[in-house]
């Protein structure tokens, strides 16, 4: 999943996988759009959020 930062400031975000397990937070600088890498086998993310 990727995560665009529209902020004019870095930020960590992560995204939600399942309400006992998220991915580890990335830092992803202003106007950047990184990627956070998960196995495929699980389940969708519902949405990104700051950490």
């Amino acid at each position: 999943m990727t995560i665009k930062n529209i902020c004019t400031c870095t930020i960590r975000a992560t995204v939600s996988v399942d309400w006992a397990w998220d991915p580890s937070c990335i830092t992803i600088n202003a106007g950047r759009t990184l990627s956070i890498h998960r196995d495929p086998e699980e389940d969708r993310a519902e949405y990104a959020y700051e950490c």
